[in-house]
């Protein structure tokens, strides 16, 4: 079989989809030979505009037609046909560009339906196509925020995750823009439930944008006081997280004494002492989305740590059983064991009888 290669250009590819508009606006329409139709009247119009180069007009012809595209046209010639569009934007002038480039993914995401994943693929190719920063970066920020409200993360999460500080020192953001891109996709990441480290990626993301308020002001501080206050309940929460390195940043002692989320300061306050007096006069009804036990164990697992760093001698199980209030060496020796789980206890599985002396201890290391 013979294969023949056609030359084709942009503007081919830029009348076909036109002409696919036409085609798609003409159906159910009566036609004769002289009647002119919706369809007919369209693609003169398109082929006017892109034959005076006037690449502005043709796109506000074909955006508008972006509900029939995805009503009617689905699979590589929907994709297709999103591409060729998205592509019209870079051949704007350059002050048009940014705002051309709203308009495509305005139309793009106008709509969370069952072409979702389409409208998600067609916004990111119109990111693919942009070439200065602003842009890229207001189109990012539309494609997390569709992507959100479209439960789309498990497909633009991965991706993204682990590029905020690239995009910030390439776009050179500043700093507001940076703390809104690192919340924006750790509001994005909490929404996916498919993956298991979704929730700790969101949760990192969310320590790194606090990690920018030092030198911040107090009404900058005060507009993040609810994202502090989200960290530490998530920190609270979480079985395996026993390090806070922002204790003691402002955003965090914001939260001292607060109406609002003074509580959950305390209880940060205690679980990283491991203050086991302090959290059995702790106001329990305050607990929220979790339970005594949970975080009673958060705070023996924190103070088996704390007593490991600051001893300078292998710790007997009596000392332990006492600083954890618990009852017998075999609870002492589950607790232990437990710890290593967690890596709380470097390699405190050494811990050994001393026959001669029938006493119990271990290494903490």
């Amino acid at each position: 079989m013979a294969v023949h290669l056609i030359e084709t250009s942009e503007e081919d590819s830029y009348l076909a989809v036109a002409r696919h508009i036409s085609d798609l606006l003409n159906e159910g329409e009566a036609r004769t030979a002289l009647a002119e139709t919706p369809g007919s009247r369209f693609t003169q119009d398109s082929e006017a505009a892109l034959a005076e180069g006037r690449f502005g007009d043709l796109l506000n012809l074909l955006v508008p037609h972006f509900d029939v595209l995805f009503q009617k046209t689905s699979g590589t010639d929907l994709e297709c046909c999103v591409n060729v569009i998205s592509h019209l934007v870079p051949r704007l002038p350059p002050h048009q560009v940014r705002s051309a480039a709203k308009q495509v993914a305005d139309a793009l995401i106008a709509k969370v339906d069952e072409q979702a994943q389409q409208r998600l693929q067609g916004l990111t190719e119109l990111y693919n196509v942009a070439d200065d920063a602003k842009t890229q970066h207001m189109l990012l920020r539309l494609a997390i925020s569709y992507a959100t409200k479209a439960n789309l993360a498990n497909l633009l999460g991965p991706v993204i995750k682990n590029r905020v500080e690239e995009w910030i020192k390439d776009w050179r953001l500043t700093p507001a823009e940076s703390r809104d891109l690192y919340l924006d996709i750790a509001a994005l990441l909490r929404t996916n439930k498919r993956r298991k480290t979704a929730a700790k990626d969101a949760y990192k993301l969310t320590l790194r944008c606090l990690s920018t308020f030092n030198d911040a002001t107090p009404e900058e501080l005060a507009s993040v006081k609810e994202t502090a206050a989200q960290a530490v309940s998530e920190f609270i929460r979480s079985p395996d997280l026993f390090q806070f390195d922002l204790f003691e940043s402002p955003t965090i002692t914001q939260l001292k004494g607060d109406s609002q989320y003074g509580h959950l300061y305390q209880l940060l306050d205690i679980i990283l002492n491991g203050n086991l007096q302090g959290y059995e006069s702790y106001d329990k009804s305050k607990l929220e989305n979790t339970t005594e036990e949970e975080v009673q164990t958060k705070v023996r697992l924190t103070a088996l740590m704390t007593l490991g760093t600051r001893s300078t001698h292998e710790l007997k199980f009596s000392e332990v059983q006492q600083a954890l209030g618990l009852g017998n060496d075999s609870e002492v020796e589950a607790w232990v064991v437990r710890a290593i789980g967690k890596y709380q206890i470097g390699m405190a599985g050494r811990h050994k009888r001393k026959t001669e002396t029938q006493q119990q201890q271990f290494v903490a290391v």
